[in-house]
């Protein structure tokens, strides 16, 4: 089992279109079968864990999460929709090899749009802080195609 993505959270704080995520699930994993699920998974040969969700960022134990799975010295990336990468900037530093960030708009008009959200320039802003920051080795950003955002591509 060398990839894992692991989804944290059913909660998401965007209402796009293209999903349904909202709130987290009642009987989602807790911390503690998290821990019990990365000794599992580990015992299986695990070499990269992906974090969804929902949002991952919106789980206030996260880092600790990120800190078991460092435990077992296996690639981790973040895939996130960017909106509170620049508050939790900081304890992220060095906990990931790779954050993917959903931006589905090339200008916030279309982004907003899509994404329920006045979230543009805030996703903009943890990118910027975060590359300041030098949170991580790689940066990407990722794009739910569609309808209304295609020709911008």
């Amino acid at each position: 089992m060398p990839v894992v993505r692991l989804y944290v959270t059913e909660g998401c704080n965007l209402k796009c279109l293209s999903c349904s995520y909202r709130l987290p699930m009642p009987g989602e994993l807790t911390f503690d079968e998290i821990k019990d699920l990365a000794v599992t998974l580990g015992s299986f040969g695990l070499k990269h864990i992906v974090y969804s969700g929902g949002e991952p960022l919106l789980r206030r134990d996260f880092r600790e999460i990120c800190e078991v799975f460092s435990g077992l010295k296996v690639k981790q990336t973040l895939l996130t929709n960017g909106l509170l990468l620049a508050k939790r900037a900081e304890e992220l530093k060095n906990v990931f090899n790779e954050i993917i960030i959903s931006i589905d708009g090339a200008d916030a008009e279309t982004h907003n749009c899509l994404r329920g959200v006045n979230s543009f320039d805030l996703i903009l802003e943890g990118i910027q802080k975060a590359l300041s920051l030098r949170i991580t080795e790689q940066i990407s950003i990722r794009t739910v195609l569609q309808k209304q955002n295609f020709r911008q591509l």
